[in-house]
């Protein structure tokens, strides 16, 4: 399927949207795609090797998609050893860091309507198997891809990263705008099967895909399908993935589909420290708030 065909199947605005709605999105668009250059050089600069994620990458790679595309902020991926000079090196432009995660930290700027949202890793500790040193060692450079400023992540990985994050963040998957970016990657990526469902089983995101791709909302493209058949999911994968969908939740789903039960233990307890740790900042703000 070509851009054009994919663009069909992705434009649908829902019933009563305004046009002043797609003006919005590609406004945003603009700004991302500049805020992308602009932290890209930033970074460079430094001598620093990033690699821009989901939105940016659509946006950069297919501009038919500016004004079909809700966006909140720009997504980069470095080293996790860079990190700390790749956080002093967006200061520079203004932007501080409102919040810390496992994978990395949040910087925003008031005069600046999106954030930046700068990784370390992808995915939470013991959740996948998708270490950044892998992925920005089969990434590559493009001279094409925002001036040469950047890591161009693979087609498998940038596939891998937005089913990942289907089931990290949304897991609204009876809903076709929540995995827009997933239908319209099967419309253009020159995707084979066999080799994408063998790249998703070495992530260990064998239970992943086969919960996201088998979605109704990838029924008219057959490439999900053939994807899910080739995953070879086991008897157990198949009961999590029936668990995951009878209570879709951001919380508990993305540790049921982990790789291995024993793995998805010990993301789940990653994720528990992580979320007590950020109540405890939290309550500590807001009592030193209250004293003073």
């Amino acid at each position: 399927m070509n851009e054009r065909r994919a663009l069909q199947v992705f434009s649908q605005d829902p019933p009563g949207a305004h046009a002043s709605k797609v003006r919005a999105r590609e406004f945003a668009a603009d700004l991302a795609l500049r805020l992308a250059g602009e932290a890209l050089e930033a970074l460079s600069d430094r001598g620093i090797a990033a690699a821009p994620l989901k939105g940016a990458v659509l946006l950069r790679r297919w501009p038919e998609l500016r004004g079909h595309r809700d966006l909140a902020d720009v997504d980069l991926l470095v080293e996790p050893e860079r990190f700390p000079s790749a956080v002093d090196a967006l200061r520079g432009l203004g932007f501080q860091p409102t919040s810390y995660t496992f994978r990395g930290a949040t910087l925003a700027r008031k005069d600046w309507p999106l954030s930046i949202d700068l990784h370390h890793r992808l995915f939470g500790p013991h959740l996948f198997d998708m270490p950044t040193v892998d992925v920005m060692r089969r990434a590559q450079r493009d001279d094409e891809f925002f001036a040469g400023l950047s890591m161009r992540v693979c087609d498998e990985d940038l596939f891998a990263h937005v089913v990942g994050h289907a089931v990290k963040s949304r897991m609204r998957l009876d809903d076709p705008h929540a995995v827009d970016d997933i239908r319209w990657l099967l419309g253009v990526l020159p995707i084979r099967p066999e080799a994408y469902a063998q790249h998703l089983r070495r992530l260990g995101m064998r239970r992943a895909a086969g919960c996201v791709l088998a979605a109704p909302a990838y029924s008219r493209q057959p490439l999900a399908s053939e994807i899910v058949d080739r995953l070879a999911l086991t008897a157990d994968d198949r009961a999590a993935i029936r668990m995951a969908r009878v209570r879709p939740t951001a919380y508990w789903n993305p540790h049921l589909l982990n790789s291995r039960p024993t793995e998805g233990i010990r993301s789940f307890r990653a994720q528990v420290r992580e979320d007590l740790g950020w109540r405890m900042r939290r309550w500590s703000s807001l009592l030193g708030r209250s004293v003073k």
